[in-house]
């Protein structure tokens, strides 16, 4: 990160830090403030509701009693007629009559056994026993009222609930019940009057629960309002906003100060940067001239005395390295050189060996030798051709060709080893077709063998393994050796570094070049239980037709 974009974040923290604190203190307090106004509209809403259910309690009691009052109830309760029945169309007209006069939902005549006798509009049979009984022993005196939830003529509903008894001689003989129900009408003029929204039972958290317990104490009613956002909330709505915008501003405003104050300090810093990328490209042209006496003029002398030294040493160094490069090429000549040799003299003693033997396949043997010398012949004048032309390693020629077979064809020098044993070959039975230089390829494969069959010695095996993967080939050459240990891994593909008595220290380096420009990769692992395993995996190729 630059200095510049450095400085200017620091301002902008520097002023964030006092300013948040200002927007977080002025919206702690005005929540404060905020949370003790909503906490005044919650106790006035629910003194209001509650205010207006007491009236309406009371205004039903009321009515009740005056209902219960009219001594034509005696009248029509106690007479019979021959068939020892009360005139009970009687009761139903004179119910239905105090209903309508009175503005209540329902009312109910109900006896002393609790059995319904009369219900205001409803003309049918009532004989049956009622499980809603407000007065359920003969001696209950007085007016009890409170809300419930009834279910009348089919409809389940919340009502303000009121009954009063009807005696005579002190004897209870039935009593009235009534009530009005508390709907949408009721709540949506309470609504107008508190600002609030209410509903019965809501499932919402947060609101305000108004409880009433109902008039048989078997459960509570709850009542839920929904304050709106009053004006004073919004208007610290508004000024919290304002506070966040000075804020924001006050930022914005120190980044910018901030920002052209870092560029002023930074443009001598940026001379220095831009000269020392240069020095790092190599080219030592650029000196620094500033002619202010502070501390970036230390700095400047500073750097002018290591461009000074470095341009020395850079002249030093070019020298050097020529004489480096022309000793590594050298190396790698001699290297390169020496490994087609290796399976030349292995064919020359294969042939010595069958001819001292009598092996009745001598022929074939001599004719693979000499199709094996002659191979290597022309490799190693490829070779030293390419490396007298350029002083590298040749340019892999790509051809596109079943991995199967160049695998085979360069362990074929290896006759020996694989009959006695020593060396294995596992290649999978379907084509894998790679783009690739089967010569360059097989220096790999001769050389990652070679040092396998060397490490694990005399009595140790070498298996080579094909493998076909999704999107890519591997070949694996894997051997029971002693494996290298942990504190030299890191350093096998590097140049000159061994762990054979006189090794060169470069047939990893070369067999890693050579995957590198095959596109592929080259990597060690640990043996299972010991020994060392090289995967080399290839990018695969279009099938071969």
């Amino acid at each position: 990160m630059k200095i510049s974009t450095r400085y200017t974040i620091y301002s902008l923290v520097a002023s964030a830090i006092p300013l948040g604190l200002v927007v977080i203190i002025l919206f702690s307090l005005a929540h404060r403030e905020l949370g003790e106004m909503r906490a005044d509209d919650i106790r006035v809403v629910e003194r209001l509701v509650r205010s207006n259910f007491a009236s309406l309690e009371d205004d039903i009691s009321s009515r009740l009693t005056v209902m219960a009052g009219d001594l034509e109830w005696t009248r029509l309760l106690l007479t019979k007629d021959g068939d020892g029945h009360i005139d009970q169309l009687a009761l139903i007209e004179k119910v239905t009559a105090y209903n309508e006069m009175l503005e209540l939902s329902f009312v109910e005549l109900i006896s002393s056994d609790s059995t319904l006798i009369a219900r205001s509009g409803d003309y049918s049979s009532f004989d049956t026993r009622i499980t809603r009984p407000v007065y359920d022993t003969p001696d209950s005196t007085g007016i009890r009222s409170g809300l419930t939830t009834l279910k009348i003529a089919g409809d389940r509903s919340i009502y303000m609930l009121a009954s009063a008894p009807i005696f005579y001689k002190g004897n209870l003989i039935a009593y009235l019940q009534g009530g009005k129900t508390v709907d949408r009408i009721f709540l949506a003029d309470l609504e107008n009057l508190t600002g609030a929204t209410l509903e019965f039972d809501s499932s919402e958290s947060d609101a305000l629960r108004i409880g009433f317990p109902t008039i048989d104490g078997a459960a509570e009613l709850s009542l839920t309002a929904f304050l709106s956002e009053s004006k004073v909330e919004r208007l610290l709505s508004r000024i919290l906003w304002l506070y966040a915008l000075i804020a924001v501003g006050g930022i914005l405003l120190a980044g910018v100060i901030g920002y052209f104050s870092s560029r002023h300090l930074t443009v001598p810093i940026g001379e220095l940067v831009h000269a020392a990328e240069e020095i790092s490209r190599g080219k030592f042209e650029r000196r620094i001239i500033w002619f202010a006496r502070d501390e970036l003029g230390t700095l400047v002398d500073g750097f002018n005395t290591m461009f000074d030294r470095l341009k020395r040493s850079q002249e030093k160094l070019v020298q050097s390295e020529k004489i480096a490069a022309w000793d590594q090429m050298a190396r790698k000549v001699a290297h390169e050189i020496k490994n087609p040799l290796t399976p030349i003299q292995v064919s020359i003693e294969d042939i010595k060996r069958s001819y001292d033997s009598n092996n009745p396949e001598f022929s074939q043997i001599l004719n693979d030798a000499v199709e094996t010398i002659g191979s290597e012949i022309s490799r190693l004048k490829r070779l030293t051709d390419e490396f007298s032309q350029f002083a590298r390693l040749p340019t892999p020629v790509m051809t596109k060709k079943d991995i199967r077979p160049v695998v085979a064809d360069a362990l074929r020098i290896y006759g020996e080893e694989i009959r006695a044993g020593r060396l294995t070959l596992r290649l999978p039975k379907s084509d894998v077709p790679v783009e690739i230089d089967a010569d360059l390829f097989s220096q790999v494969l001769l050389n990652l063998v070679k040092n396998g069959l060397e490490a694990s010695g005399a009595d140790g095996k070498v298996v080579v393994t094909g493998e076909l993967g999704k999107g890519i080939a591997r070949v694996i050459v894997e051997d029971d050796g002693p494996g290298v240990s942990d504190d030299r891994v890191a350093r096998l593909f590097t140049p000159y570094f061994t762990t054979k008595k006189g090794g060169t220290g470069l047939g990893l380096v070369i067999a890693y070049r050579i995957v590198f420009d095959h596109g592929g990769r080259i990597r060690y692992e640990k043996g299972d239980p010991k020994g060392a395993r090289f995967v080399v995996v290839l990018p695969l190729a279009e099938r071969i037709s």
